[in-house]
């Protein structure tokens, strides 16, 4: 598997490759900052402690062969290398529509940077995908994982 992180703009800031690679969220435990009042049967009222919630935070961490990076606000791309690829760097062609017919595949995705820069597209017979965290998509390409996040993308 490969990972490539891209800053907003679409440019790559790092790679990184293993044999296995996931994803997860981080969070952070915290407290309610209000006190529940509950009214037993003589109307003396019992202050109950502050509730206790998990809140998902912006970070996510990549787990690559049991190692961990944690980023924040950047487009990531985890990829099988199996997996058609668009060449990007020698291609100046922004049609999504066109980018397909070059892949030659019956699908294909089309991934942009958060400001709208195209950055990847990867093709194949059958996709499918799920919503794997907040802002990840996991998508299977002919039996094989990418995923995606925070990135704009068409799947056509």
């Amino acid at each position: 598997m490969e990972v490539d992180i891209f800053n907003k703009t679409g440019n790559k800031i790092a790679t990184m490759k293993g044999r296995y690679v996931g994803l997860k969220e981080n969070y952070i435990i915290k407290q309610s900052d209000e006190k529940e009042i509950f009214l037993q049967f003589e109307d003396v009222p019992e202050v109950r402690p502050k509730k206790t919630y998990r809140k998902v935070t912006n970070a996510i961490t990549i787990i690559i062969d049991g190692k961990e990076v944690i980023q924040v606000g950047n487009t990531i791309i985890a990829t099988d290398e199996r997996i058609k690829k668009f060449d990007i760097d020698n291609n100046n062609i922004a049609d999504s529509v066109k980018i397909k017919q070059l892949l030659g595949t019956r699908r294909a995705i089309i991934i942009y940077s958060q400001s709208g820069s195209l950055i990847a597209a990867y093709g194949g017979k059958y996709i499918s995908y799920k919503v794997y965290l907040g802002k990840t998509s996991q998508f299977d390409v002919d039996g094989l994982c990418l995923f995606i996040h925070r990135a704009n993308y068409i799947l056509i």
